[in-house]
């Protein structure tokens, strides 16, 4: 699955790749609770998502995560 896909699904879509284990859908998860593209803005939500990514190996998301973090 790559990003240009993830971003024409709705969130439920994302979170059950999430939940699956897929990293990308979990760091864009932690970008939308970020952003609030598509979902309202929420800290810890966006620390739980970057936070599985990165457990998951996703580098970006370990950085996102560290910097909310500080």
């Amino acid at each position: 699955m790559n990003l240009l896909n993830l971003m024409k699904k709705p969130q439920n879509y994302v979170k059950n790749h999430c939940d699956g284990g897929d990293t990308l859908s979990c760091g864009f998860l932690g970008f939308m609770h970020e952003s609030g593209k598509g979902v309202r803005k929420d800290t810890s939500k966006d620390l739980e998502y970057y936070g599985k990514a990165c457990d998951l190996k996703l580098q970006l998301s370990c950085e996102n995560y560290a910097r909310l973090r500080r």
